[in-house]
This record gives C-alpha cells, structure tokens and sequence, in this order.
C-alpha cells in the first residue's frame, strides 16, 4: 500500500492541498502548476521524495 496522498500530491511543486480533481484514473493533473505524469509515476517520485528527506544526514 502507498503511503497517504502520494497518489494525489503533486511531485512537481508539491501541491499540498490534496485537491481529488489531481487524479482521474491513471492520469495525473497537478491543479496548480500544471505538471501531467501517469498517476503511478508520480506517485513513485513522492515516495522516493519522502524516503530522500527522512533519511538526510542531519547538521
């Protein structure tokens, strides 16, 4: 299973408000900036997003 949201944020700009219009199927829309990607590629880019953050050597 996908982390939350991962599906309907987008990995472009980061679109935090979740909007349910950014998936339709298998197409992803980012409402924001306009960015388009199959819905499971972008997907794969926030998790790999996420998984690069938390594991950053800290400062």
């Amino acid at each position: 299973m996908y982390p939350e949201n991962t599906f309907r944020r987008c990995s472009t700009c980061g679109f935090t408000h979740t909007h349910p219009d950014n998936r339709e199927n298998e197409a992803f829309n980012c409402e924001k900036c306009g960015y388009q990607n199959h819905a499971d590629s972008n997907a794969a880019k926030n998790i790999r997003l996420r998984y690069l953050r938390r594991n950053q050597p800290g400062g």
